[in-house]
């Protein structure tokens, strides 16, 4: 007699085929990852640059969808602060296309975060995969520019790009290829495929973080190490934090505890924050995110899109620069976004405790926040997608935790079964039996 095979031994045998939240997720890293080199080519495709906008926006609304059925409390949170950045923008100084373009900076993470709520481990997995291809192109990339220069032309970037907020500066490159040290001595610096420094440095920074915590192989020691040459060589302060914070907190965590890693993360902290400041150019980042600060409880509903951030300042040569992204926020939404901020900091801060000796990604999102502390890279949607994605999978696991202690109703995993020879038949008669799901208990 043939044998009938189990629909559900069928589905778990074939290989799966990868979701439309994967597909669209891998695409926009690759595309956020090319653009600026297409760009640089011709100035026909400087349209291109939107086409990873869009496709988070798809992103975004199929996780919507996928929220449907999820607690609504995130997603409020959520609401609120998107509310608030739209406040901002219609109480904004500056024209309606520039306060925009701050805006979606502000909106970035915000949908990322989505995303990260309701994304399965699978696609993560997936979108990983795609950011490590893309970390390796850099890190190599960025060698090699580091010996022979930019192979991509950068100031034929900005031409074609038509970007009015670049400016060349040293050497005829755009301002972001310039560091300037505290004796006001100018070096260049490596910009990667994403012809931006402070973007590629983050991206590799976070690539190299994930890489090393997903991979068992030594390889993982080689991506290490080209990867902390790389972000040296790009002066990356946003990539360097990541690093740092992104190996630290897990492995002091498991080594050390909790209460011991908090304690010397804390004091660390401190020490960088003033040596970070001393530090020349990095000096615009912290005072971006005190003058936000100072903004924010001098101003209960904050001045409006339109008198901080680096953006404004490059396009219209009139405002102080805000190298902060939550320096940003606070301008422009006062008191009550600094509230926010502090409730949503004070989760994060509950999520991290409760996995920080499990998990590595709770370390990536602390290094989101602090990072949006101190630059407005963290907006850029090329370089930070995975970041803000780890926030929301951090409060996902979270929802899940609390979900299982309150007794929520968990869905079923699919029975695990397995066929065996039918008792007692000559022939090849065989049946399934199930593996994995337990004999309800009985209630004589």
């Amino acid at each position: 007699m043939s044998t009938a095979r189990h629909p559900v031994v069928a589905r778990q045998s074939s290989r799966e085929s990868p979701s439309l939240m994967t597909c669209i997720l891998v695409l926009m890293i690759f595309v956020g990852a090319l653009q600026n080199a297409v760009v640089s080519f011709t100035a026909a495709a400087s349209g291109i640059t939107l086409a990873d906008d869009l496709l988070l926006i798809l992103a975004f609304m199929l996780a919507m969808v996928r929220q449907v059925s999820r607690p609504r409390m995130r997603l409020a949170a959520i609401g609120i602060y998107v509310f608030l950045c739209l406040l901002a923008v219609v109480r904004a100084t500056v024209p309606f296309g520039l306060a925009f373009e701050v805006f979606r900076q502000l909106l970035v993470p915000a949908l990322l975060v989505v995303i990260g709520m309701v994304i399965t481990s699978r696609e993560w997995r997936s979108a990983l995969r795609a950011w490590s291809v893309v970390t390796v192109a850099n890190i190599v990339y960025m060698l090699i520019e580091v010996e022979a220069g930019p192979i991509l032309d950068p100031t034929a970037f900005v031409v074609n790009s038509g970007d009015e907020s670049i400016v060349l500066q040293y050497q005829g490159l755009p301002g972001s290829y310039t560091y300037w040290n505290a004796e006001g001595e100018p070096a260049l610096r490596v910009g990667g495929l994403f012809l931006n420094p402070p973007i590629a440095g983050l991206a590799v920074g976070i690539g190299a973080v994930a890489m090393f915590h997903t991979m068992r192989s030594r390889l993982r020691w080689i991506v290490l190490i080209g990867a902390f040459c790389a972000v040296y060589f790009s002066f990356s302060r946003a990539g360097m934090l990541v690093l740092g914070l992104g190996l630290f907190i897990p492995w002091f965590s498991k080594l050390l505890g909790r209460f011991v890693t908090t304690l010397l993360a804390v004091a660390g902290g401190f020490l960088f924050f003033n040596s970070f400041a001393a530090d020349g150019g990095s000096e615009a980042h912290i005072e971006g995110f005190m003058h936000g600060l100072d903004s924010a409880l001098s101003s209960p509903v904050g001045e409006g899109i339109g008198s901080a951030g680096n953006l404004i300042k490059t396009t219209l040569r009139a405002s102080d620069s805000s190298e902060s992204l939550t320096g940003i926020f606070l301008v422009a939404t006062g008191a009550i976004g600094l509230l926010f901020l502090a409730v949503m900091t004070a989760v994060l801060a509950r999520v991290v405790w409760r996995s920080m000796t499990t998990r590595w990604e709770p370390a990536l999102a602390v290094a989101a926040f602090v990072v949006a502390a101190v630059a407005e890279t963290a907006g850029a949607l090329a370089g930070a997608a995975p970041m803000w994605i780890a926030v929301g999978l951090a409060f996902q696991r979270e929802a899940k935790h609390r979900g299982s202690v309150a007794g929520w109703r968990v869905p079923p995993k699919r029975p695990q079964t397995r066929e065996v020879k039918r008792p007692g038949s000559d022939g090849d008669s065989r049946y399934l039996i199930p593996t994995s799901c337990s004999r309800p208990a009985s209630t004589a």
